[in-house]
């Protein structure tokens, strides 16, 4: 989505019609950080500061713009895309990347459990089919 936008305007508009039909804009508003993502406001910050020019005004849009025209917050994929297009590297990268940590996250956490000796966070609760 943000490989073909240029300029702050383009991306203004892109937000603008997924709002005004009341489609989820891809790659914002997480639901686990209701106020924004730190690590995506992070990477994006990163991402403009090592390629002041890329995309025309994109990047910097994105720092500010969410905020200032939607209320939206970007999630840590739109920071590792900013990030991926920042660095130059190759389509798909900022989803190698997300895998990468996520699967470092999830390593961490099945240690974690298993010192613990019991089940954290459970996101549901088991219901016998009996």
């Amino acid at each position: 989505m943000l490989r073909g936008i240029r300029t702050e305007q383009e991306l203004q508009n892109l937000i603008s019609s997924y709002v005004s039909t009341g489609r989820q804009v891809p790659g914002f508003n997480p639901v686990s950080y209701p106020k924004g993502d730190p690590r995506a406001r992070y990477l994006i910050d990163l991402a403009s500061s090592l390629h002041p020019g890329l995309g025309g005004a994109v990047l910097p849009g994105l720092s500010t713009l969410p905020h200032a025209s939607e209320g939206l917050h970007p999630r840590i994929d739109v920071g590792l895309v900013c990030l991926v297009m920042g660095l130059g590297l190759p389509r798909g990268a900022a989803s190698a990347l997300w895998m990468i940590g996520r699967s470092a996250g999830w390593a961490a956490h099945a240690i974690e459990q298993r010192l613990a000796g019991f089940t954290m966070r459970p996101r549901a609760k088991y219901m016998s089919p009996v």
